[in-house]
């Protein structure tokens, strides 16, 4: 079974009944609501949807910072007064919308400021002690050097007093061989002088040997004991030097530790002053930031906030939506899109605007269907430079352009026809002075579009049909018409 064919059955199935009950003597005129018809462009089938219409851009003016709003922007009204800005009105770019109270926020500026100035202090001071502190390692450093540098002296001079003992005790042990001997010599003269086998001169002479080696050997044994004494000095000054150099390592050591710990100190105080100074760059940036401004020029579509009020950060405080072109957006089953294009020219008609059209060419065809309505969601741009189109207004539309003319009924206006329960009539509006008279009109209807059928014959363009109340009238009942 067609689409077509269904739709006249359920149309069938609801128009049972509604022929229209007669009319009562002295009843009240019935409430109807009435559509003036005017023909349309069709282009396969020519399907009419409702539409919403939305601002092609919206932006939300946000807190980035909390405080008290001190000033709402003003305009001036039809009178020249002055009055606060409110959903509607236009706005530039650039436009002060609000403000919030100055004056928490220069407190927090100059605390930020004098923060940053104690932070700069700091980090010259901990700069001002690395540079004292590689001054002393530098100094300990040379101090070290030096201390090796007699270290190595000292032990170069112990190293000749060593050699110097040496050849002393060498010296000490041949002057005792020498003693030796000639206490030997002299003994053995003696002996020889008393039993007369040794003439006195001889004697005399190896007594005076005797005497010499003795000599000789007190000199030596001397000269050892002030060797052996300057070589306990060498030692004590290579254990004074070794001394000097550990403790000039020692101060190296020291000075690279409060080098490090100095350096530590620099980079802690450089963290806490780029803390503060992004600590003052936030709270400048929220000063610049508590005045609200449009962000482009458009119409407000909402304010949230009055003078007074205390607001968070992040809190939304107005709506500026772009109207100098808008979206109208609508709904389009998978059977319809298909058929549609980017770029495809619309026209556009509002109830708000009667006889007014706007032209419009889709832009965006959303590629997936809503999963509740499984409708695809299409978007057209109409320009608005008048503004006459308001966001919110339901607007209508007929795919498609170029095809023929149609008239459309909405369904809920047809009626069976009393004399042809088959076949169909409706209701048209004819006016006798302050009086609307409801007359049945035979109609020969087409296909169906969206909720609305194409009337192939029995009405013209500026008929005024009976669109809603229908099935509570009769053929030649005065009727009252909803405003």
């Amino acid at each position: 079974m067609s689409r077509a064919l269904v739709l006249i059955w359920v149309l069938a199935m609801w128009l049972c009944g509604c022929a229209g009950p007669p009319a009562s003597p002295g009843k009240a005129p019935t409430v109807v609501e009435v559509e003036r018809l005017e023909e349309r462009s069709s282009a396969t089938g020519g399907e009419r949807y409702s539409a919403s219409v939305e601002p092609s851009t919206r932006v939300v003016v946000n807190f980035n910072s909390g405080g008290y709003v001190e000033s709402v922007g003003r305009v001036s009204d039809r009178d020249g007064k002055l009055r606060l800005i409110q959903p509607g009105d236009p706005v530039k770019k650039g436009q002060v919308l609000c403000s919030l109270r100055s004056i928490d926020f220069s407190s927090r500026l100059e605390q930020a400021g004098a923060q940053v100035g104690r932070a700069e202090a700091q980090e010259q001071d901990a700069r001002s002690q690395v540079e004292e502190a590689r001054g002393g390692s530098r100094l300990a450093r040379g101090q070290l050097l030096e201390a090796r540098a007699a270290q190595s002296q000292a032990r170069a001079a112990l190293g000749e007093l060593e050699a110097t003992v040496a050849q002393a005790r060498q010296a000490v042990r041949e002057a005792r061989a020498a003693d030796q001997l000639a206490r030997t010599n002299l003994a053995r003269s003696q002996s020889l002088f008393d039993s007369d086998a040794l003439i006195k001169p001889e004697l005399d002479q190896a007594l005076f040997n005797h005497q010499q080696a003795s000599v000789r050997l007190a000199q030596a044994e001397e000269q050892l004991k002030g060797a052996q004494s300057r070589l306990e000095q060498g030692r004590t000054q290579v254990e004074q030097a070794r001394g000097r150099v550990e403790q000039a390592a020692g101060q190296v050591e020291v000075g690279l530790a409060r080098e490090q710990r100095s350096a530590a100190g620099v980079q802690a105080a450089s963290s806490d002053l780029d803390s503060a100074r992004a600590q003052w760059e936030q709270t400048r940036l929220a000063q610049m930031d508590a005045s609200l401004k449009a962000p482009m020029d458009g119409v407000l579509l909402s304010r949230s906030v009055e003078v007074g009020s205390l607001v968070a950060p992040g809190a939304p405080a107005f709506e500026v939506a772009e109207v100098s072109q808008v979206r109208v957006t609508f709904g389009v089953p998978d059977l319809e899109v298909a058929a549609l294009k980017l770029g495809q020219g619309v026209t556009i008609g509002t109830q708000s605007l009667p006889g007014e059209k706007f032209e419009g060419r889709v832009s965006t065809i959303y590629p997936e269907a809503d999963p509740q309505s499984r409708v695809f969601r299409v978007e057209v741009k109409v320009s608005n430079p008048a503004q006459k189109l308001k966001v919110g207004m339901i607007a209508s539309l007929y795919l498609g352009g170029g095809g023929s003319s149609v008239l459309t009924i909405p369904i809920s206006a047809i009626v069976r026809r009393p004399d042809a329960p088959d076949k169909f009539s409706v209701y048209v509006l004819e006016r006798q002075g302050q009086r609307s008279i409801a007359r049945l009109r035979p109609v020969e209807l087409g296909d169906p579009t969206g909720d609305r059928m194409v009337v192939v014959s029995g009405l013209k363009s500026g008929d005024e049909v009976v669109a809603s109340g229908s099935n509570m009238i009769s053929d030649g009942e005065e009727v009252a018409v909803q405003p």
